[in-house]
């Protein structure tokens, strides 16, 4: 983030909570620790999914980013999409999906 200009000076991941100063914030769609997104049920995703939608109604984030294209598939509902910005906003925000690369 710091490469990219979000924000002012790098970070680890131990200082992660400290990017609420500069606006960016993290959630999950679902809480419960898996080695992967293939690992979690679509009823799991799609209940993670309107707790995310309360989520964005409440805090208001310019941008919400979707890491995999699993996730974003069971949140969007659609099958069919090209990754980065979306064209639907979500509760009014701008949404992206990115390839996960790990």
């Amino acid at each position: 983030m710091y490469l990219s200009g979000l924000i002012p000076k790098p970070f680890t991941a131990f200082d992660d909570f400290r990017l609420l100063e500069y606006g960016i914030g993290f959630t999950n769609m679902v809480s419960r620790t898996t080695r992967g997104s293939s690992d979690l049920t679509k009823k799991e995703i799609k209940e993670g999914g309107e707790l995310l939608r309360l989520k964005l109604k409440r805090y208001k984030p310019r941008i919400a980013v979707f890491n995999g294209k699993g996730i974003y598939e069971i949140f969007s509902g659609k099958k069919e999409f090209c990754f980065g910005r979306q064209p639907e906003m979500v509760e009014g925000t701008k949404t992206v999906s990115c390839y996960c690369t790990i």
